[in-house]
């Protein structure tokens, strides 16, 4: 998150895994990414990395989340999905 959004971060929890597959120089590569929720610390210099094909940074309602994840790969739905089940999860904890 900082790299990618210029942004400071406390992380917080191991949300969930996923793997997705790419190719570069002709060679397929599996990546393993490991989601974590966290909080934001400061946000003021907040900007995409254009050089990683980030085009804009924005804070979404969740009816705006469910709105772009109808364009938007399913991997990133399930990550989506694993945050709103936790969130449900702490909900009823309180």
């Amino acid at each position: 998150m900082e790299e990618e959004c210029n942004v400071e971060v406390k992380v917080k929890k191991k949300l969930c895994t996923t793997w997705h597959t790419y190719t570069m120089k002709k060679n397929k590569i599996l990546k393993k990414t490991v989601w974590y929720t966290m909080s934001l610390v400061d946000g003021s210099h907040m900007r995409p990395q254009l050089e990683e094909d980030i085009e804009e940074l924005r804070f979404m309602t969740p009816k705006e989340v469910f709105h772009a994840l109808q364009h938007s790969y399913k991997s990133i739905a399930f990550v989506i999905d694993c945050y709103f089940k936790k969130e449900k999860e702490l909900s009823k904890s309180d």
